[in-house]
């Protein structure tokens, strides 16, 4: 605690603060309204984060209006919601995943003429088929399948090339309401 504000844990340089600090291992939190916009005001007041160059909010599935709350708090910015391939192509068997990631790009574009006034801009990343661990962790001939049905290049996506969307989004203050793909030109095939 330094003048009665939480000291994140920090690490390779880059602070952290999360729910999961406060909750017991494997507990899951459930907030909706009020609660979450507590949560989050308290994340950005009550926590010492110094002179950021960047501010990163990692939002669950089903907090899409956390990002108004988020915009009052800060005077000017950039929210990048995570939608996905699916909500374009659509996927047998997961039509209600799919409707909500199609759902994003619909926030994305609204938010984006809602919040520009305020000198925030708002986009989404629709990625593809990404070699995360929970992916790696899939069979070696799920792996190659998956490899094989990326067009060009044949592999996975890789997280860095992941992040550098992200700081492109940053950086380029020109993008504003986009629903961009990252994915290697993949098409879903019916499941």
């Amino acid at each position: 605690v330094l003048d009665g504000m939480l000291l994140p844990p920090e690490q390779w340089g880059v602070r952290c603060i999360s729910i999961a600090y406060f909750v017991p291992e494997g507990q899951a939190v459930i907030w909706r309204g009020p609660m979450l916009h507590k949560a989050l005001e308290q994340f950005l007041t009550d926590v010492f984060w110094d002179d950021p160059d960047f501010l990163v909010v990692d939002l669950p599935p089903g907090t899409g209006d956390i990002s108004l709350s988020l915009s009052q708090f800060l005077p000017g910015g950039n929210i990048i919601n995570m939608s996905s391939a699916d909500g374009i192509a659509g996927a047998n068997s997961v039509s209600v995943y799919c409707a909500t990631k199609f759902a994003v790009r619909g926030l994305t574009k609204a938010l984006a003429l809602e919040l520009g006034p305020r000198g925030i801009r708002v986009n989404s990343i629709m990625p593809g088929i990404f070699a995360t661990p929970l992916m790696l962790g899939a069979k070696p001939q799920v792996l190659d399948s998956l490899s094989a049905s990326v067009p060009f290049p044949k592999r996975l996506g890789k997280p860095e090339e992941f992040a550098s969307l992200v700081l492109e989004l940053v950086r380029n203050t020109y993008f504003n309401g986009q629903a961009l793909r990252l994915d290697g030109g993949i098409r879903m095939a019916p499941r």
